[in-house]
């Protein structure tokens, strides 16, 4: 019985952190490496190429404009909302998101529209 209880007061113990953990995707745990001043190169070398780009100049739902950044760069993060990255009128990072506030079904409604996608003519020179 003394067993017992000691097996389940170590699970308890030890369930959340690793619930927790689960919840983030490899390229979310990356974002703690990002620094303040990364440049848009050094931003794309640890998280990979970008998937969407979105600028101060566009508008809708995934207007930027108000939020004081030039540039947001959005990672596709499967199972998460996108990773994104803001930078400045300079291409340095501002802030970021790792897109662990909403994970699980429903999370790709939080990703931009193909309008904003990395492979468009008007959005390549934007994501490298």
């Amino acid at each position: 019985m003394k067993n017992l209880l000691n097996v389940l007061l170590i699970l308890c113990c030890f369930f959340p952190v690793t619930a927790f953990a689960d919840s983030f995707s490899e390229l979310s745990s990356k974002t703690n490496y990002l620094d303040q001043g990364f440049s848009i190169q050094q931003a794309v070398a640890l998280l990979g190429e970008p998937t969407w780009a979105v600028t101060s100049d566009d508008s809708g739902r995934f207007s930027i404009g108000k939020k004081g950044a030039a540039l947001a760069l959005y990672w596709n993060n499967p199972g998460c909302g996108p990773v994104i990255v803001f930078f400045d009128k300079n291409h340095t990072v501002t802030a970021w998101d790792e897109g662990t506030d909403f994970c699980g079904a429903g999370a790709e409604d939080f990703n931009p529209t193909d309008q904003y996608n990395c492979t468009n003519p008007d959005r390549i020179i934007l994501c490298k």
